[in-house]
């Protein structure tokens, strides 16, 4: 029995990984002009964990840069999209690990977040690495019609769908 307990404990261990969200690169959807883009600048700007936005009126983009030891709250970005008026078409973000074991369809829980991967082959990663969200808040309607059959939902907890 006491063999069982220490095996589970290190299988929670190991799952439970210590990650640092470092920045993320957002496309938004329904602007036509820059006055579009000024208005998410200005929302993601007022947003606590966000030190610096940068966009890209051409392509509809704005990369977010997090302050460090702040919690990173995804859904806060989305809102303040939604918020000036707009959607997110897509949503990538960097975060750095070391020896973070990803397998398809694994719940992995990074820096205090649920993750589950899709469409990912077993491998382990160090370093800065780019996850793209799956949820539907933050990928176009097309997008979402596409994996919606695979994401992982919990009721009782927040988990965030991702591929590589």
């Amino acid at each position: 029995m006491k063999h069982i307990l220490i095996l589970v404990i290190l299988v929670f261990a190991s799952l439970s990984i210590n990650g640092q969200i470092l920045s993320a690169n957002l496309q938004a959807s329904g602007l036509t002009c820059s006055m579009c883009s000024n208005s998410i600048f200005k929302a993601l700007k007022k947003v606590e964990f966000v030190d610096a936005v940068e966009s890209d009126v051409e392509n509809s983009t704005f990369k977010l840069v997090f302050k460090k030891e702040i919690d990173i709250d995804f859904d806060e970005i989305a809102n303040a999209v939604v918020g000036a008026g707009f959607s997110i078409a897509k949503f990538t973000f960097i975060f750095s690990a070391t020896d973070l074991k990803i397998q398809d369809k694994a719940l992995i829980d990074i820096g205090g977040k649920s993750f589950y991967f899709i469409n990912v082959k077993d491998e382990t990663v160090n370093g800065e690495t780019e996850l793209k969200l799956l949820d539907k808040q933050f990928i176009s309607p097309k997008q979402y019609n596409k994996v919606k059959k695979k994401l992982y939902s919990d009721p009782s907890k927040r988990v965030f769908n991702v591929s590589i």
